[in-house]
């Protein structure tokens, strides 16, 4: 964010800001980071977003069109806000903007069963995208035919209704059509999306010729949704996954292979309009079973399709520029400098401020001691406990802001020694 960005939002929180917000001129009401609250934000390893920032770019004009790999790491690692970083860079990179507009959408996988269909996924999926979205893709599709056109005859453009059979593609086409009357239409035609198995009176009302019920099916019309939304609005549907770890529960082998088969597909080169971004937890560099098929692995180039977020933070001089920015966006440093000048506050300077240059080295060499402490989730906790030590002892310094040195940190890093 530009400095004058984060001055303007310093400015206009001012006349809100708490005690402990003013005494250490925070910008924010707690020292923390929110993975989508300040997701313009990239903490940590220049060579990994760099990498992502490759891969997204180099995705677009492959022919798989449309981001398609997998970030893994242990528990903290920051999995959720690379994806809500992910989301804001393909929102406003201007090149990207302009040249590959998206619609990003956030989506948990949630647990899944060890017999669990890939219809349950599917549904997920459907949800993730919402009625209103595929309802304002088929308004605008059909808006921009023109009067004359008959809204069905529309919908059955071949860029529309790409993938599935005959039949998928007709019945599409109806459902389609049937989200612009509203009512029972409208809701019945959300549930054949969603993979609800219709009566024959339902069926015959919204003229559809099959129900949803292969995973090639269930594949087929989620691509058809994302194509229409492509057609009608001009961007691509770009999924962010999250939590998919879930996927290393579905074990039972006729699951195993439902699953296989259909993140094949989303995978895959066929498929040039729906982005697919799935993160996953791990304590290793194992991969849920179902992610480690030879035809999944294949279809995003092998290893350079799974990207290690344990490398974010690494050696000492990463997670010292690890905690400086995360300090520069959480604390104001023009403000900083004013209390540095008028206190004489000479152990700090402001990129620093309210830690000294020393007690910032502490922590670096500490939590790149041991893999489980250079978790961005554990650094953020452990920079958040000394400052909110520091303002407990405030009472000790009246007349001037404590600063965290050595004696805070030590305090924080090794607490049962007290």
């Amino acid at each position: 964010m530009a400095n004058a960005a984060r001055a303007a939002i310093s400015n206009e929180r001012q006349p809100h800001m708490s005690a402990f917000q003013s005494y250490y001129h925070l910008r924010k009401e707690s020292f923390s980071i929110d993975p989508w609250a300040d997701s313009e934000i990239y903490f940590g390893a220049a060579h990994l977003q760099e990498r992502i920032t490759r891969r997204i770019n180099s995705d677009f004009v492959q022919q798989r069109a449309v981001p398609k790999f997998f970030l893994f790491g242990r528990y903290g690692a920051g999995k959720t806000h690379t994806l809500a970083h992910i989301a804001h860079v393909l929102r406003t990179d201007p090149e990207l903007a302009r040249d590959f507009p998206t619609e990003p959408i956030y989506f948990e996988l949630a647990p899944l069963r060890t017999r669990e269909k890939w219809s349950t996924v599917h549904e997920r999926l459907i949800n993730a995208i919402g009625l209103p979205r595929l309802k304002e893709a088929v308004s605008a599709l059909v808006s921009n035919a023109g009067p004359q056109t008959d809204p069905l005859q529309a919908l059955q453009d071949e860029d529309v209704l790409r993938y599935g059979e005959t039949a998928l593609q007709n019945s599409q086409a109806q459902i389609f059509r049937n989200l612009l009357f509203g009512g029972r239409q409208e809701t019945l035609s959300w549930e054949w999306l969603k993979g609800r198995q219709l009566k024959i009176d339902e069926a015959q009302m919204l003229g559809t010729e099959m129900n949803l019920t292969e995973p090639s099916d269930f594949v087929s019309c989620l691509l058809n949704c994302a194509s229409l939304f492509t057609k009608g609005l001009g961007k691509k549907i770009v999924l962010l996954v999250d939590e998919g770890e879930a996927l290393g529960m579905v074990e039972n082998p006729d699951a195993h292979e439902e699953f296989v088969y259909a993140i094949r597909r989303l995978v895959g080169n066929e498929n040039n309009v729906l982005g697919f971004i799935l993160a996953y937890q791990t304590e290793g560099d194992r991969a849920p079973r179902v992610l480690e098929h030879d035809a999944i692995r294949r279809r995003v180039d092998y290893e350079q399709g799974f990207i290690d977020l344990t490398s974010l933070v690494l050696a000492p001089e990463d997670a010292k520029q690890f905690i400086l920015d995360v300090i520069n966006y959480v604390v104001d440093s023009h403000a900083a400098k004013t209390t540095i000048d008028a206190e004489g506050l000479t152990d700090t300077e402001p990129e620093f401020f309210p830690f000294t240059p020393d007690s910032v080295d502490a922590i670096a060499d500490f939590v790149t001691q041991e893999p489980d402490r250079s978790l961005p989730s554990q650094i953020i906790a452990l920079l958040s406990s000394a400052v909110i030590e520091g303002w407990t002892r405030r009472s000790t310094s009246p007349n001037g802001h404590i600063l965290i040195e050595d004696e805070i940190v030590n305090l924080v890093m090794y607490p049962d020694e007290g």
